[in-house]
């Protein structure tokens, strides 16, 4: 008899000396859990000695993950390897509760509760496992927090047990409320500090989600999770550069998925880097051409390198595959593009519809649109979609400038169709619908002079539609605006703007030439200041080309 409680105590005693020593272990791979180190943690534990609480801790990892067959493997085996371990009886209500076991889970759970005593520790370690899983019971998670608030009211752990249950149906601000106590109990709770930085960027509270995730850092730089939480803080306010820089810390202590790759390429092409992005999207298109993700930003970085051809192939094939009910405005908008900038207008229209029926406050999908319109003269489509930008905030002048080349354009075609028909012995309406379109052009630049008085390209533009409204030049009609228009131009940037004056000096010259020998007969006087007034334009615009033939033989005649 004293032989075998000897034995017995020296097997207890051996239990408590192994267990003593594998808790820097065991608490290494809890680390790699709370960091989302999943693939990490299960090599880890694979590679430790064979114990209660490593079989506990791979149940955990396989039922965060739902892979519940895997869980009840190592959770079966924990309880096995020593069935008076709290984690044993933990692991059995984990079973439970999963194959929904709901009279003996409670049971279970009592036992758990009972050999966990008055440890803080344990006890968060029992409601969390109820809320881990995909079945759940928040009822008892709760018993066992209040539960474990009477044994301990000061418990970090147990906030932050507190804390994952609200956090796991969804009640945030009351999550965000249990991991600030559980940081009011222990201010040097780095993983408090995270969680609340996470909650806080849900809410969007960049400034109070930044201190926290901060704080964390602080408090334990050899995180790995935190820095990529505040590289998605970074990232939500748009400051890409900042969010890089941190998720490459990330990336550098974790064993990336291939989700982070993704996210990684993402970061990357919001931060300018496409050529970085597109080479990282490349690798894991190689190993999985359909991956979703990939497929679509490797579609717009193609589109943003002009790669019109092979962005096009790739957003095909995002679409082809992507579930409708994923498919962002943005998809649609630049699969359009990559169509129009292709010249499929048809399907750019499309694609440019389904755009904007998702979201139609998108100035730069009206813009593509209007182009098409424009192109295909549909002209009165494309003044409405230049109209649209307008109300949607493009700014007015730009949108203004936009409507009125449209209304110019529409009157050019509808001149040449009427020409045509005129030489061809027809009497054309054409004309008459010509005229509307540059009157209506007219206005349009004369809102856009209101609007903007100083800005040389509406007064260039009513000149040049007065000049189709006015042939012959016989009444001047766009005599003032292209005064004004060469006015403005010549006090800005001369060389760029060398094309619209030469146009402006040729008109101003041709009208005070065409004076000269209207008036030479009836009003010599008149005639001579018109002809002094053309001298001084054609010279104008020769001396911004010189190469102009026809201005130098006109100003040989005249000054003979």
């Amino acid at each position: 008899m004293r032989s075998f409680v000897l034995t017995v105590f020296l097997s207890v005693f051996a239990v408590c000396v192994v267990s003593a020593q594998d808790t820097e272990a065991i608490s290494k791979g809890v680390k790699l859990i709370d960091e989302a180190q999943y693939r990490s943690a299960i090599n880890y534990f694979l590679q430790l000695p064979q114990s209660v609480e490593s079989e506990y801790q791979l149940g955990k990892i396989y039922l965060s993950q739902a892979q519940n067959d895997s869980a009840e493997i190592h959770f079966s085996n924990a309880a096995r390897i020593n069935p008076i371990s709290p984690f044993a009886f933990i692991s059995l209500a984990a079973i439970d509760l999963q194959k929904n076991n709901m009279v003996s889970f409670p049971q279970s759970l009592k036992k758990a509760r009972k050999a966990a005593k008055k440890n803080d520790v344990l006890l968060a370690e029992i409601a969390q496992i109820c809320v881990l899983g995909t079945q759940k019971d928040y009822s008892q998670a709760m018993d066992v927090i209040e539960f474990g608030k009477e044994v301990n009211s000061h418990s970090a752990p147990i906030s932050i047990a507190k804390g994952d249950l609200e956090f796991s149906r969804r009640e945030y601000g009351n999550a965000l409320s249990a991991y600030e106590w559980a940081v009011s109990y222990d201010k040097t709770n780095a993983l408090a500090y995270r969680k609340m930085g996470v909650i806080q960027t849900m809410a969007r509270d960049f400034r109070n989600g930044t201190t926290s995730l901060n704080k964390s850092i602080e408090l334990n730089p050899d995180q790995i999770l935190v820095y990529k939480n505040l590289s998605d803080l970074q990232f939500l306010f748009g400051k890409y550069e900042e969010a890089l820089v941190n998720y490459q810390l990330y990336l550098a202590k974790s064993s990336p998925s291939i989700d982070d790759k993704e996210r990684y390429a993402l970061i990357l092409f919001f931060s300018k880097k496409n050529e970085a992005a597109a080479k990282e999207l490349d690798i894991i298109l190689a190993e999985n051409p359909k991956s979703v993700v990939p497929l679509r930003i490797r579609g717009y970085i193609a589109y943003e390198a002009g790669d019109y051809v092979k962005g096009a192939d790739f957003l095909k094939r995002f679409l082809e595959i992507q579930n409708p009910s994923k498919i962002l405005q943005s998809d649609y908008s630049y699969y359009g593009k990559l169509n129009f900038k292709l010249k499929n207008d048809s399907l750019a229209i499309v694609y440019f519809m389904k755009s904007i029926a998702m979201d139609s406050t998108k100035t730069d999908v009206f813009e593509d649109l209007g182009a098409i319109y424009s192109r295909l003269h549909q002209h009165v489509k494309a003044v409405a979609c230049y109209n649209k930008m307008i109300l949607n905030g493009f700014p007015r002048p730009n949108g203004l400038l936009l409507a009125g080349k449209e209304f110019f354009f529409m009157g050019t075609y509808l001149k040449a169709a009427a020409d045509t028909l005129f030489k061809a012995g027809v009497i054309p309406i054409q004309k008459a619908q010509a005229d509307t379109a540059f009157q209506a052009a007219d206005s349009t630049f004369n809102e856009l002079i209101s609007v903007s008085p100083t800005y040389a390209g509406g007064y260039f533009w009513k000149a040049r539609a007065l000049t189709y409204l006015d042939p012959e030049s016989t009444q001047g009609l766009a005599k003032p605006s292209y005064e004004k228009a060469a006015e403005l131009l010549e006090l800005g940037d001369v060389s760029r703007s060398k094309k619209n004056l030469i146009e402006c000096y040729q008109y101003l010259a041709s009208f005070n030439y065409l004076a000269h020998e209207r008036d030479l007969k009836s009003n010599p006087e008149a005639s001579k200041i018109s002809k002094a007034n053309a001298i001084v334009f054609f010279e104008k615009s020769f001396q911004l080309d010189p190469t102009d033939a026809r201005t130098k033989d006109i100003l040989t005649q005249l000054k003979k």
